[in-house]
């Protein structure tokens, strides 16, 4: 099982190790197809099997070398989705394609990380707007009191 307490963080260093000249090609394809691993199974990215089923048939699949969408039983469980996914890698992929996937995949990243900062950021602004209308009426309904 994959850590939990792993970050997209985590994962966009390890990514940036497969994009430097630290290790062998195989090195990188291999642990490229444990990052692959890790990025499916992760609930942060995909909460739900439909949401991933969309990234996968829609995008992944056109860098994988793949031109019809996986079968819907594929997407039954993660792992029998990996599994598929990292032979298909494997087997199909050489070193350029890995980088040329591994630079999508980090955007990807990046974009849903900001997404959800974004997120985080609404939240805390809603949660102190509250706080100041609670304020507000307070002091209105003690100043309705007063007179």
């Amino acid at each position: 099982m994959p850590d939990n307490n792993r970050t997209l963080e985590d994962i966009k260093n390890d990514i940036k190790i497969i994009k430097g000249n630290k290790l062998s090609i195989s090195q990188s394809k291999l642990l490229f197809i444990g990052i692959m691993f890790e990025i499916i199974l992760n609930k942060d990215l995909f909460p739900k099997n439909s949401i991933l089923k969309d990234f996968v048939n829609c995008k992944l699949l056109s860098y994988i070398k793949i031109n019809e969408p996986f079968k819907e039983y594929l997407f039954s469980t993660r792992t029998l989705l990996i599994a598929r996914i990292q032979k298909e890698v494997y087997i199909n992929l050489n070193y350029q394609d890995i980088l040329k996937l591994v630079d999508f995949l980090q955007e990807f990243i990046v974009k849903f990380d900001s997404k959800e900062e974004s997120i985080k950021v609404d939240k805390k602004i809603s949660k102190n707007s509250s706080a100041i209308n609670e304020w507000v009426d307070f002091i209105n309904n003690r100043e309705k009191e007063e007179v």
